[in-house]
């Protein structure tokens, strides 16, 4: 073995396009700094001569490829492609796919890793270095998150080229404490433990004059670590963050005035609809009363933060009378943006067959659930009446002139009007290609844009320019 070997690691073509992933710079982390380690995001180039005579020389260590359900065919081709360069490569793949389905993961890469790499990074490099790889390893036990070490931005070279509006990605918990039926979390992550207050201060150090997206599925699970979290923040100097946490969370003033203060700027609430029986469907009941949606986000804004929100479509219940009310809430409450996702039982997972009574699977194509398409259909939902619904919305909610009325209906003005309609114009881009490619209606459209690499528009890159702007001036004025 060469003395210092490359270690490859591969993202493959994802939908949506732009945002950094934390996945490679946080396993970059773990692995001892001897290794140079090579990132090659497929979504914005692909090979390199160089990389290719790399691939052939010997030199490297291994490689390791992101895979999910949506790309686990190119994952399988990607991997063929290599060993055309040299059958002696070791292949490891990691995350969704390998964790979900680790016996059809095995007959394609050397080895596999379920659940988190970083709880067994120290193994696996040992038994590399042994010539002893095993064909799997399981990281979804006894991991620790007070033992991580920051993530390696450096890996991407390509920094600038990603979307800039979400800011750079930041993990300071992992888990969740909730039960949501269709949430993969529990899955992928069993065990909800959080980093400590040293550790996040080290890691926003780094992150000095960036914006950041805390990227924990419910930040505000542990009021303890929440403390943490708001402490580090209110002492970097960072541009402002955001994050996500149970909307009922922020029903309390003095938490909602600590936050402004350490500069959060967003709070991601999964809403998902104002109607009841369809909440009920997915066990969101308890944590979402929609008779204080209202209240708790007029107060949230009042202290200057933003509440986002996600949708979730092809609920139980779901017609365009209960759709449409959902967006008009959005729109007359101010709400930042709406991120949309199609109801989805990830097979491979308990709950995929349990559902089976409740309704009907409309695809057995794995790729097709990854949020972006229509797979599962409840017993009273007309597909086509809840399709037709969604379009009208997304086409009247991310039209410009409703983007403009929205931050006036938040009650913003001056630098943080300015703000929520730069990030919109940037944010509802995925939504607009939604509509021009016809994903809905034809599977060709959403290839198209799953393979395209990804380049922002002069427009987006405008606005992005503006909105750093707007955020260092927000800073400054508020010292």
């Amino acid at each position: 073995m060469p003395d210092q070997p490359l270690i490859y690691f591969i993202d493959l073509p994802t939908f949506p396009k732009g945002v950094i992933s934390l996945s490679f710079p946080a396993i970059a982390a773990s692995l001892p700094e001897k290794y140079p380690i090579v990132f090659v995001d497929l979504n914005l180039i692909g090979f390199s001569d160089k990389n290719v005579r790399d691939f052939k020389s010997g030199n490297v260590f291994f490689v390791g490829i992101k895979v999910s359900l949506q790309n686990y065919k190119y994952a399988i081709d990607t991997t063929e492609k290599l060993r055309t360069y040299n059958k002696n490569l070791k292949i490891i793949w990691g995350g969704e796919y390998p964790t979900l389905f680790p016996k059809e993961a095995s007959l394609y890469a050397d080895s596999i890793v379920c659940g988190a790499f970083e709880n067994v990074s120290s193994e696996i490099l040992a038994d590399l270095t042994l010539y002893s790889l095993k064909r799997s390893y399981d990281g979804k036990k006894n991991y620790n998150c007070s033992v991580l070490k920051p993530a390696r931005y450096s890996i991407l070279k390509n920094g600038k080229f990603y979307s800039q509006t979400m800011g750079f990605p930041l993990e300071t918990s992992r888990g969740c404490d909730k039960k949501c039926t269709f949430c993969m979390v529990h899955t992928m992550q069993p065990l909800n433990n959080f980093k400590t207050l040293n550790q996040l201060n080290l890691e926003l150090k780094i992150l000095n004059g960036k914006y950041v997206n805390v990227i924990d599925y419910n930040i505000g699970s542990n009021k303890e670590h929440l403390d943490n979290v708001i402490k580090a923040f209110t002492s970097s100097k960072t541009l402002g963050w955001m994050g996500e946490m149970c909307l009922e969370s922020l029903d309390d003033d003095d938490l909602l005035k600590r936050l402004a203060k350490s500069k959060c700027r967003i709070i991601y609430c999964g809403l998902e609809s104002i109607d009841e029986e369809s909440l009920l469907s997915i066990n969101k009941a308890k944590t979402n009363n929609v008779e204080n949606y209202s209240r708790i986000i007029r107060k949230a804004q009042s202290h200057g933060i933003q509440i986002a929100a996600g949708i979730i479509i092809g609920m139980e219940g779901a017609n365009k009378g209960n759709i449409d009310a959902t967006f008009q809430f959005y729109q007359s409450i101010g709400i930042i943006y709406a991120k949309l996702t199609f109801l989805t039982y990830n097979p491979g997972t308990k709950v995929f067959q349990s559902m089976k009574r409740v309704g009907a699977y409309l695809t057995d194509k794995i790729e097709y659930f990854d949020g972006n398409h229509f797979t599962f259909l409840p017993r009273r939902v007309n597909k086509e009446e809840v399709m037709a619904s969604l379009i009208e919305n997304i086409n009247s909610f991310y039209s410009k002139r409703n983007i403009l009325k929205r931050a006036a209906n938040a009650g913003l003005k001056d630098l943080e009007f300015q703000e929520f309609i730069h990030f919109n114009l940037s944010y509802r881009e995925v939504y607009l290609k939604w509509i021009k490619n016809d994903i809905f209606n034809n599977e060709e459209g959403f290839k198209k844009l799953l393979n395209k690499k990804y380049k922002k528009s002069n427009a987006i890159i405008q606005s992005e320019k503006t909105i750093n702007k707007i955020r260092k001036k927000r800073m400054l004025r508020n010292q």
